[in-house]
């Protein structure tokens, strides 16, 4: 291959990359940032709860983002480091959503399941504010800790 057409084909290929990325940090934190806003407002008002199910559920949607996009570079680095000709497409930017997504449900979902046990707990037996966040709090680092061993499961394969 002549040096013009490698060097086409690597800035082909890392264009694509980081338009895949582009597109899925973009869309990855606005729907966990956002998803955990609108979530968080609508918890708060149906159990008057202001505002702790909208702090609650921001912070865990921006933690579950920045890991997202950690995962999503780290892949990105491994697609550009490799001779492998791989270029963009929906496939490729639907895998790296679907990351995202298996991502928000092992780290997101638990913390939410806290913050729904921790606001019954609170409106039915009048358990503190404390300790919903307690629960948010630590299933959500529950989450993220088997979330961690299953991707690294899932890279020794």
């Amino acid at each position: 291959m002549l040096q013009g057409e490698w060097a086409m084909n690597w800035l082909g290929r890392v264009t694509g990359v980081a338009m895949q990325l582009g597109l899925s940090i973009g869309l990855t934190a606005a729907v966990l940032v956002g998803g955990g806003i609108w979530l968080g407002r609508w918890l708060d008002k149906r159990y008057g709860s202001e505002p702790i199910a909208t702090v609650t559920l921001l912070l865990t949607g921006l933690v579950v983002s920045q890991v997202a996009v950690f995962r999503l570079a780290a892949e990105a680095y491994q697609e550009l480091s490799t001779d492998a000709d791989r270029t963009w497409s929906m496939r490729s930017a639907g895998r790296s959503l679907g990351l995202a997504l298996r991502w928000l449900a092992l780290i997101a979902l638990p913390g939410c399941l806290g913050l729904f046990i921790g606001l019954q707990l609170t409106k039915h037996f009048g358990a503190p504010l404390w300790v919903t966040m307690g629960l948010v709090l630590g299933l959500s680092i529950a989450g993220f800790i088997i979330a961690g061993r299953l991707a690294d499961k899932g890279g020794q394969k």
